[in-house]
């Protein structure tokens, strides 16, 4: 086999058609593939979880004159959020079983508790339901009230003491 060199090559007939039949076969392919594309794609997706919250905020007069009888004392505002799509519900219980007990544990006084413009409750040790909300597919953001009217007078004779009570509010989904 005799080798060529790419000089002769080019000069020779053989080899200037050669390069044009390169050269043309270039093109093609280059205009073949000019309206080839390629494309890929991936989902995005992301989770929002369940959110539920409850936050207290107490009035000036959280701290009442027993004895200044008034029907109805508002003590709290509460602020409800949730995102729950199955709603949620907000539940309370006493320490004291809906009473204000002395400091020294010796005398109390019952109340009642009405949540928001819900029904009067009176408080237990066991959790019971204050509110209630349906399903929701969009963020809930409630504020209620809190008040407490006392459920007897107290007697000028009892004991000066510090009367209290703790009461705990829940809130759940459903």
């Amino acid at each position: 086999m005799k080798t060529v060199s790419l000089k002769e090559f080019k000069e020779s007939g053989t080899g200037k058609g050669a390069l044009v039949l390169v050269f043309l076969g270039l093109i093609l392919s280059v205009s073949v593939h000019a309206g080839v594309s390629q494309s890929g794609s991936f989902r995005v997706s992301g989770n929002l979880n369940e959110l539920v919250s409850i936050s207290i905020r107490t009035n000036n007069e959280a701290s009442i004159d027993l004895f200044s009888f008034k029907k109805e004392f508002q003590v709290a505002s509460i602020y409800e959020v949730s995102n729950s799509a199955d709603g949620y519900v907000v539940k309370a219980r006493s320490e004291n079983n809906g009473r204000f007990l002395s400091a020294d544990g010796k005398e109390s006084i019952p109340y009642d508790l009405k949540y928001g413009e819900g029904s009067v409750i009176s408080l237990t040790n066991d959790n019971q339901t204050v509110s209630s909300k349906n399903a929701s597919s969009a963020l809930v953001q409630a504020e209620n009230y809190i008040s407490i009217s006392l459920r007897k007078v107290p007697l000028k004779f009892s004991a000066q003491n510090a009367y209290q009570d703790f009461i705990t509010f829940t809130i759940e989904s459903r």
